[in-house]
């Protein structure tokens, strides 16, 4: 099995692989990793950086953001990202996708 790496984020923001999950878990209790939240009625979205990729962008680039939609009842991951600029784009379009009342990762929502 290939090693996974957890990341941390640098001094510039930017994540950086961490081979000791010791490490790792220090840094996490550390910082915060939310990273946008917005309550929206009975709905919340909230985008937070992972340390642990859930996979890969089409470049390779390790998906370390994301954004889901909290409700009393389920939480629901719409989107993943390679950034924190596509991060904040993208919780943005889901806020707005809330806002026009499409339910999270309907076709045509952006």
């Amino acid at each position: 099995m290939p090693n996974r790496h957890l990341f941390v984020l640098n001094a510039a923001g930017e994540p950086v692989p961490c081979d000791n999950p010791a490490e790792a878990r220090a840094w996490a209790s550390e910082v915060d990793s939310s990273v946008a939240f917005d309550q929206l009625g009975g709905r919340r979205v909230t985008t937070v950086f992972t340390s642990v990729p859930m996979g890969t962008d089409q470049d390779g680039k390790p998906l370390l953001w994301e954004t889901a939609i909290c409700t009393p009842d389920a939480v629901t991951v719409v989107r993943r990202y390679p950034s924190l600029q596509a991060s904040l784009a993208g919780h943005e379009e889901v806020v707005a996708d809330v806002k026009a009342g499409m339910p999270a990762g309907a076709p045509g929502s952006s």
